[in-house]
Parts: structure tokens; C-alpha cells; sequence
């Protein structure tokens, strides 16, 4: 066998064709993977200072058992605190005037010092689509590696003719 004609006259190298045509099926693995790997994940990073905390804006957002929680970390005397006179310290913060952003914190914000109470991921669009279109590409050179070599073994050339 010369050329491509002849051998798709065989029956054997159709069926060759369709199940390689169904080896593109796990291509569509692709998708959930790069569904997985476009997330970036925020670590927690707390304050030093309970002040520090009381002066972010972001943590007059957390629920109360957050707000329980991050207290608890920062401040070793409210951790030894009972339940209730904890609850009543939560109760006293979320009736403080949440403070705007200032100066210092949009500063802090810029060095990359944003405080995260919780950990939490984010969707990164860019490198999604990214890791589709190289990923995409990879398995379609593969799969073109697989065609070529069997080219070359069937009729002896990696470009045969018509």
C-alpha cells in the first residue's frame, strides 16, 4: 500500500479511524481540569493587633462566630473568656461605627498586605483559558504524533499521498 486510497479501501483501518476519531473524547476532560486549576486560593492572613482588626473594614463583614474566631487567635484574654461575655464583646463591636477606608489601609492594600479572614477561592478567567487552549494543543499534537507514526508504519511515509 502506496497511498491513503488504497488503505481506506480496508476495513480494518476504517474502524482504526473511527476509534481514533473517539480517542478525542477524553479531550473533554480538558474542561473539568481547567475548571479546577483556573481557581486561586486565598490563604487566611490575620492582623497583629486586635486594634488592627477593629480598623479593617472587611472585618466588620464576618459573621459573629468569624468575628468569634478571629478574636480568639489575636487575643489570648478574650479566648479564655466564657461564651457569654464573648457574645456580649461581639455584640458591643457590631454597634461601633465601621471604619471607612483610610489612608493607611488603601497603603497596605497596595504593598499587598490586605488582610484575609477567610480562606476562600477565586476565579482566575485568564489562566482558565490558558490552561484549555495549552492543554488542547498538547493532546491535538499527541493524537497528530499517533496518526503520523502510524502513517509511517502502514504505508512508509509520514505524509503519504492521496
Amino acid at each position: 500500500m502506496k497511498t491513503l486510497k488504497e488503505l481506506n479501501e480496508k476495513a480494518w483501518y476504517r474502524l482504526i479511524k473511527v476509534i481514533y476519531i473517539f480517542l478525542y473524547l477524553p479531550s473533554l476532560l480538558v474542561l473539568y481540569l481547567a475548571y479546577d486549576a483556573g481557581k486561586d486560593y486565598h490563604w487566611i492572613h490575620y492582623p497583629n493587633t486586635v486594634k488592627e482588626a477593629l480598623d479593617d473594614a472587611d472585618f466588620y463583614k464576618l459573621s459573629d462566630d468569624e468575628k468569634r474566631q478571629v478574636l480568639s487567635i489575636l487575643d489570648s484574654d478574650f479566648k479564655n473568656l466564657p461564651y457569654d461575655e464573648q457574645t456580649k464583646g461581639i455584640e458591643d463591636i457590631n454597634k461601633r461605627h465601621i471604619p471607612q477606608k483610610g489612608i493607611l489601609q488603601d497603603a497596605r492594600e497596595e504593598m499587598g498586605e490586605k488582610y484575609v479572614y477567610t480562606e476562600h477561592y477565586t476565579r482566575n478567567v485568564k489562566k482558565t483559558i490558558m490552561f484549555i487552549l495549552i492543554a488542547t494543543l498538547c493532546y491535538v499534537l499527541f493524537m497528530e504524533i499517533i496518526r503520523r507514526a502510524f502513517y509511517y508504519v502502514a504505508i512508509g511515509k509520514l505524509f503519504p499521498k492521496e
